[in-house]
This record gives C-alpha cells, sequence and structure tokens, in this order.
C-alpha cells in the first residue's frame, strides 16, 4: 500500500486579491467591535455600580463583568508592555477569575460571612402611650400538622398553627383583637369580611412567606365567633419576573406543604378560601367599578403614578376594589369596612431596597408595567419612584393600607432577595398593625445582625439603603397621609409571646405595670438598651398547654373615664366535657369568683375543639370617686371536672386605678 501525499494547495480555496482584502477588513471591524463593546460594558459597570459595590451582584453587572475585565486587562497590557506584565498575564488572568468568583459568588469572609451563631434574645420594652405596637416571638413552636394533601382527608386538628394563636393572643391581651365583633367594634376581621392575606410569593422555596403562618391565619379567621360568611384570597402580584404563586411556595415543616395545597385543603373542606395571583392582570390598564368599568386589571393614576388592583373575587360573589372596598353594583356604592388587608411579607435582605419587609412588600401590591412610559425606564422606576424619595410605595399603601402585618422571619435571607445559599432558620414572627413598626424592629433586631451587608440593612444607620427608603416611606405615611406609623423606638411598645406561658411579658421599664405570670420568662434588655441578638441553635420547641387560657384587659392602669372589660381567651385542641374555668377577683388575699362574684363560683364549659372568647365583665366607663388601689389580680384557669387539680396554664393579670 502506497502513501498518498498532500497538498495543501490542493484542500484549500485560492483566495484572490480582493477576498483578502475584505478578510483584513473584516478582521479588523470584528476587533475594534470587541474593544468597543468591551469599553461600553466597562462603563457600564462603572457608571451603574457607581460607589455601591453590591450593585455588582445584580444580573446585568455579571453579564457585563468578563467584557469590561477583558479591556482593562488589555489596556493594562498595552499601556506598560512590560515584560513582567507579559510573562505574568496569564498568571492575573488566573488571579482576577478567582477573586471575581469569590467575590461574586459570595464567599469573601469580610463581606459574606455573618455570625451565625448569635443569641435569640430579642429586646422587648413598653413606652406610655406608644404609637404602634409590636409582638414578637423566638423559637416558633411546631405547627400541628400537614396540609401537603391538600384535600379534604386532611384532619382538621392540622388547620392550627400554634404560633399563629399565640401571637394573636399575646395581641387581645393589649386590646388589639383579631375578631370584630359587638364586644370588639375595633376588630381586625368582620364576620363578613373579605379579606386579602397580601403574600410574598415572587420567588420560591423559603423565600416566600410560610404556608404555615398563613394556614394558622386562615384557621382563626375561619373560626370567627360570629361564624364567617366572607371568604379569603391569598394574593400577590410576582409581575412579570416572578415565578408565580405555585407548588415552589413551600416555605413549611413539611416541604411538600405548598400554599396551594393549603387553599386546596380549605376549600376542600368546603371552606371559602381562594389564591389569585395577579400577574394575570400585570399590564390591563382599567377604571374604577364606580366609573362603570367592570373589567379586572390595574388602575393607574397618572397625577401621584399609584397603581392598585381592582377585580372579581375568584368565589364571583364580589368586586373589590383594594382602595375603595367591595362594590355594590345595586346601590351603585362602595363598602369599605368589609374589605380587610392583612400583610404577610418574608423575612429578607434587598440588593436595591435593603430590605424586604412590611412596607416593601407593597410592590407586589403595585404594577410595575409600563415602567418607560410611566417612569422613564425600569431603574429609574426603582432608583427615582419606587425607592426614592417619591415614596410610591407608600402612596399605594396609603390608600390599600392594611389592617395587620406579620412579618415571617421562620427563615431569613441574609442576602436577597432570591439567594437560597444564605438563608438562616431565624424561627421568629414580628406582628403589628403599623406596618412600618413592624418592619423597622425586624430589620434592626432579626435581619441586620446576620445580613451579610449590614451596612444596608440598618434601619437605625443613616448611610444605609434601608434607612434611606424606609425614611422616605414613614415620612409619606406618618407626615403626608396622617397614618399611626413609627420607626421610632421611644413611640413604640413590643411585647413577647410564647406558646405556654400567659400574658406577654414587657420589658422591665419604670411604667409597666403587669406582673407576670407565675412561668419561666425570658430575659430581656432595658427600654433604650437592646440587645442586638445572635442566634443560637434552637431546642425542640414545647408545645402550649391544652387547654390554654388568656386574660384580657384593655389595659392595666386605670382613671376615670378609661373603659373597662374583662374577657378570657380559651383555646383547646382536644375539647372540653363539663370543665369548670374559674375566674377570680384578688383584692389583697380576699377572693370573689365569677360571674356570680360570690366566695365560689365557676363557669362549667363544655366545648368542642376551638377558639373561644368568655366575656366575664361587659365594658364600662371607670367611675370618679373610686380612689386608688394597686396589686389587684385576676386569676383563671380550668380544672378537671372533679375540682383536683388544673388541667390547663394559670393566668395571672395584676391591675390598679387612681383618680
Amino acid at each position: 500500500m502506497t502513501r498518498g501525499t498532500f497538498n495543501l494547495a490542493q484542500q484549500t480555496e485560492v483566495l484572490t486579491e480582493d477576498d483578502m482584502k475584505f478578510d483584513k477588513i473584516r478582521r479588523a471591524l470584528r476587533n475594534w467591535l470587541f474593544w468597543l463593546m468591551s469599553f461600553g460594558a466597562f462603563l457600564w459597570v462603572v457608571l451603574r455600580s457607581g460607589t455601591n459595590i453590591k450593585r455588582l451582584n445584580y444580573p446585568c453587572q455579571r453579564a457585563a463583568l468578563p467584557l469590561a475585565a477583558n479591556w482593562v486587562m488589555g489596556i493594562l497590557t498595552f499601556l506598560s508592555g512590560s515584560y513582567f506584565l507579559r510573562k505574568s498575564y496569564q498568571y492575573l488572568g488566573i488571579f482576577g477569575i478567582i477573586f471575581l468568583t469569590f467575590w461574586f459568588t459570595g464567599t469573601l469572609p469580610k463581606r459574606t460571612k455573618a455570625d451565625l451563631d448569635y443569641e435569640r434574645d430579642l429586646p422587648v420594652w413598653e413606652v406610655e402611650d406608644p404609637i404602634s405596637k409590636v409582638f414578637i416571638m423566638e423559637d416558633i413552636p411546631a405547627t400541628a400538622g400537614s396540609l401537603a394533601a391538600g384535600n379534604e382527608t386532611v384532619p382538621d386538628e392540622h388547620l392550627v398553627d400554634p404560633a399563629i394563636d399565640a401571637v394573636f393572643l399575646a395581641m387581645e391581651s393589649q386590646g388589639i383583637f383579631i375578631h370584630r365583633t359587638t364586644g370588639h367594634p375595633e376588630g381586625i376581621v368582620a364576620s363578613d369580611s373579605v379579606v386579602i392575606i397580601k403574600g410574598n410569593f415572587q420567588w420560591d422555596h423559603q423565600n416566600t412567606t410560610s404556608t404555615d403562618r398563613i394556614k394558622g391565619v386562615i384557621w382563626k379567621i375561619l373560626n370567627h365567633p360570629d361564624g364567617f360568611t366572607g371568604e379569603i384570597i391569598v394574593c400577590d402580584n410576582t409581575q412579570e419576573i416572578g415565578t408565580g404563586i405555585n407548588e415552589n411556595d413551600n416555605n413549611s415543616e413539611d416541604t411538600e406543604q405548598s400554599i396551594l395545597d393549603v387553599i386546596s385543603a380549605f376549600h376542600a373542606k368546603g371552606y371559602p378560601v381562594y389564591g389569585l395571583c395577579w400577574a394575570y392582570i400585570w399590564d390591563d390598564v382599567v377604571s374604577e367599578y364606580s366609573e362603570g368599568d367592570d373589567n379586572d386589571g390595574y388602575v393607574y393614576e397618572a397625577a401621584s403614578k399609584i397603581t392598585y388592583p381592582k377585580f372579581l373575587s375568584p368565589s364571583g360573589e364580589n368586586r373589590i376594589s383594594l382602595r375603595y372596598g367591595i362594590w355594590d353594583g345595586d346601590l351603585g356604592i362602595y363598602d369599605h369596612d368589609r374589605l380587610c388587608i392583612i400583610d404577610f411579607p418574608v423575612l429578607k435582605a434587598h440588593s436595591m431596597a435593603g430590605a424586604t419587609i412590611a412596607v416593601k412588600n407593597w410592590i407586589g401590591m403595585l404594577t410595575t408595567a409600563y415602567a418607560q412610559e410611566r417612569y422613564g425606564g425600569w431603574y429609574p422606576m426603582h432608583d427615582n419612584y419606587l425607592f426614592g424619595s417619591y415614596a410610591l410605595v407608600a402612596r399605594v399603601m396609603e390608600v390599600t393600607f392594611p389592617r395587620l402585618a406579620i412579618v415571617d422571619a421562620a427563615w431569613t435571607t441574609r442576602l436577597g432577595p432570591n439567594n437560597l445559599g444564605y438563608l438562616q432558620n431565624t424561627q421568629m414572627i414580628v406582628a403589628s398593625t403599623d406596618p412600618v413598626a413592624a418592619s423597622w424592629y425586624a430589620a434592626k433586631y432579626i435581619l441586620t445582625p446576620i445580613a451579610v451587608y449590614p451596612q444596608d440593612t440598618d434601619p437605625d444607620l443613616p448611610e444605609s439603603d434601608y434607612s434611606y427608603n424606609l425614611t422616605s416611606w414613614t415620612n409619606y405615611l406618618r407626615d403626608v397621609a396622617g397614618l399611626p406609623c413609627t420607626k421610632d423606638a421611644s413611640e413604640i411598645s413590643v411585647y413577647a409571646c410564647q406558646t405556654g406561658t400567659s400574658t406577654p411579658t414587657p420589658g422591665q421599664t419604670p411604667t409597666s405595670t403587669e406582673t407576670p405570670a407565675p412561668t419561666p420568662t425570658p430575659t430581656v434588655a432595658k427600654t433604650g438598651t437592646p440587645a442586638v441578638p445572635t442566634a443560637t441553635q434552637s431546642a425542640t420547641p414545647t408545645p402550649p398547654e391544652d387547654p390554654f387560657v388568656l386574660i384580657a384587659m384593655p389595659k392595666n392602669e386605670y382613671v376615670p373615664g378609661d373603659p373597662f372589660s374583662l374577657s378570657v381567651h380559651v383555646h383547646t385542641l382536644n375539647g372540653l366535657i363539663q370543665n369548670p374555668l374559674f375566674v377570680v377577683l384578688d383584692v389583697h388575699g380576699t377572693f370573689f369568683f365569677a360571674p356570680s362574684w360570690n366566695k365560689y363560683d365557676f363557669l362549667p364549659l363544655t366545648k368542642p375543639p376551638g377558639d373561644y372568647e368568655f366575656v366575664i365583665v361587659e365594658e364600662f366607663i371607670w367611675p370618679t370617686g373610686a380612689g386608688s388601689a394597686s396589686d389587684i389580680l385576676f386569676l383563671a384557669a380550668i380544672t378537671d371536672p372533679q375540682v383536683t387539680g388544673l388541667i390547663s396554664n394559670l393566668d395571672l393579670v395584676s391591675f390598679g386605678w387612681h383618680e
């Protein structure tokens, strides 16, 4: 076999002189185009990031960095031309790649490693005449069970969430009632309310609101003492870049339980519970019902630039304007009292806003559609309107103000908004009727101590992103809208609530008059010197006693003209059969038993599992001429039918009065 010869001329195309000229021009253009694109990428990175290094985490910045880095290295080589630089170019390139990898994957120790072993000791305190009250829970107890089946086979016992029950009991002990009744006309939810639970579902997994907490809120609403005839809708607008409300929204103890399972389980059991993602009307512009427009969509007010949704409820029963209320087409009027909005974010750091908490959660209430036409572009919309001094988020919140804000911090995202690699299992809850106060507290004492960039999340650090934004939002809500909002610690009272104890434990302040229940209480910081919490591994939570009782009074110190009332709340998972409820007035060793206030009396209880409120003393106005007294006690407990021992906790509240 003979070996053939290789002739280059036979294997290649013969190029003409014109072809070679064209090839040189093409290569020159390609090289110049590369340099122009690299220089453009360099300018984009520098101008867009400015002095805020954190912005280099943005997706557009990450995409531009390789070209920008090539331009910088090329210029350095061109300018120096040194033998050392040429020889070490490959090593500089390798070093640059390693450095950028460490930087942008978040592994540089000084920038990304927060102290994960922080003590779980959140500060609580009381002030006189607070503008806002904040309720906090550390070490969330285990939920009652999973709703992952998503159908009618889910046991009713699994619908309960002890953490939410305990938070609501603590709120009621301070005069904030979840249920609106004749006895509590200022309650949050009426028996016929249309309840909008505005969650946070733009991303997925632990970056979404806890499904365990949401189910607890739903179950509490459904167990309204007057019966519940309204409907409950879990909502969010995940905008055009979000993931939608789906099965990946599974922030729960059982990760098989998504928000869709929670909604489906309640609905399958016959309860009026629905889910709705407003992304389906993201770019639909509509007018109000009162203007004859029955279509679903977003109302846009050109003068103020606010947007908000209006839509037919999933049941088909209610036409809802989140600004004006429930539309009655026959009468041609809105019923705003029936509309109840609950703000339910998950606690996260945020690369632009600083933090995502109760006020920032309202970006999912508005729409970001038509950013170019309305705001001049996507970045101006964020920098100049949403997060700027214009305070557009607060302007939308003014007209769609929530009745309650609950911050889910079962998991906290230390570098957000959607980074699952920076999750901390904090197991906490913050609740308030003031979304600003709830946001400030959660950012200050839960997020900032563990944040990758605490200088951006600290609400009290003037140069931080979150301080700037929260201040702008607060100033508008408080000073312009006139709403009771504050981020001033001297205007906020903070109460801790734990399952298995009685009333919330106040901080050690000179004005405190409440006597703690005879159960172990956590160590708290004194007012004015709140401890920075640092997380430790949580112990296995102790479930609440069953039954559980809680005394509720408007306040602990009375003067003439103050309203006085006394209620006892009973929570039972197993039900009661002829169990005596004792409510005792202790006047320095002399005892009076409700309801007759004789030497010995009680209320016999036979109740199925559930939550109950027993009005012991109807509301009256504290009279003049009653003199003064202190250290008067009310005690409440449930015993076995034979009255041989307690089967519940013993709750105790101290109060007094003066002229």
